[in-house]
């Protein structure tokens, strides 16, 4: 996998595109924009989440 390269999250369904790789983890975004904050207090748009990359699946067609 690569950056760039969409995914999805195993652990929570999330699809989203890989832009940061460091250390051995993924930050992947989120490709559905959220309210600017949502119920768990996040406060951006476009959710951030760090992964290994045995918790992602990479999509092949998107």
């Amino acid at each position: 996998m690569n950056s760039y390269d969409h995914v999805k999250i195993k652990r929570n369904g999330v699809i989203g595109t890989i832009v940061d790789i460091h250390d051995g983890i993924y930050i992947i975004e989120d490709d559905i924009k959220k309210e600017s904050v949502d119920s768990t207090g996040y406060h951006s748009p476009w959710p951030l989440y760090d992964c290994t990359p045995s918790e992602l699946e990479l999509i092949e067609e998107y």
